[in-house]
């Protein structure tokens, strides 16, 4: 666990404690890189976000404008489903996108590049049945949130990876973060049930949703974002 404490928008205090790897016995610095999981769905948004602001994008663009091809092959309730819907976990995407089928696991088992990977993942995942009305309930979703970084690969013609790093890393001079498991630093650590260790978590398919990885000390720096002002302007 790591601390900041901010005081008048400056870094006043940090403390960290706890394993660097569960059951090392190794000690935690604050220059170590951290796994954050679901950090990656606050990327994305901002992504978004960012793309909106070029004109990419809008937050009503649907999967079907996306993906017009897919019109047959998907659910038809999906089709109407906005870039908005899925980052509000209101469009009836599968909860977990590693449970949802076989099919889907196989498909990141396969070998093909990330993006190819991912256009896959968007066609497997939206023939399964909505988990809930679209737009009526709000439901926890990673594979919404997948499904949004494969539209923003598509539009941009671009990794989410490298748009992601172009658009929001590197514009707010996070240069330490990275994508998946911090290897170097972190050996194994509890799973999300926190019964056991593992030696991975998130496949990088999962990029868009959960698999960011920061220095720990940069979510202490609040005023990065103020680089985005428009961005941020309510």
């Amino acid at each position: 666990m790591a601390v900041a404490v901010i005081l008048d928008g400056k870094v006043a205090e940090t403390v960290c404690a706890g394993e660097r790897s569960f059951g090392s016995g190794v000690s935690v610095t604050l220059d170590d890189l951290w796994a954050f999981g679901s950090i990656g769905k606050g990327m994305t948004a901002l992504l978004a976000a960012r793309l909106i602001e070029k004109g990419q994008l809008s937050w009503s663009t649907t999967i079907q404008d996306i993906y017009p091809e897919l019109k047959t092959s998907i659910r038809p309730e999906y089709c109407s489903v906005t870039i908005e819907d899925l980052m509000l976990h209101i469009g009836g995407t599968p909860i977990d996108d590693i449970v949802v089928r076989q099919e889907i696991k196989e498909i990141f088992l396969s070998g093909l590049p990330l993006q190819q990977a991912r256009r896959a993942f968007v066609e497997a995942s939206l023939a399964c049945e909505p988990v809930a009305p679209i737009g009526q309930e709000s439901i926890y979703s990673n594979s919404g949130i997948t499904v949004a970084g494969a539209m923003m690969e598509e539009i941009t013609g671009k990794p989410w990876e490298q748009i992601v790093r172009e658009e929001v890393l590197d514009p707010l001079g996070l240069d330490t973060m990275g994508f998946g498991v911090p290897r170097d630093t972190l050996v194994s650590f509890l799973n999300h049930e926190g019964t056991s260790p593992v030696k991975m978590d998130n496949r990088s398919r999962s990029n868009p949703q959960a698999t960011i990885h920061p220095l720990c000390l940069w979510l202490a720096n609040g005023q990065t974002l103020m680089k985005f002002p428009q961005t941020f302007q309510v």
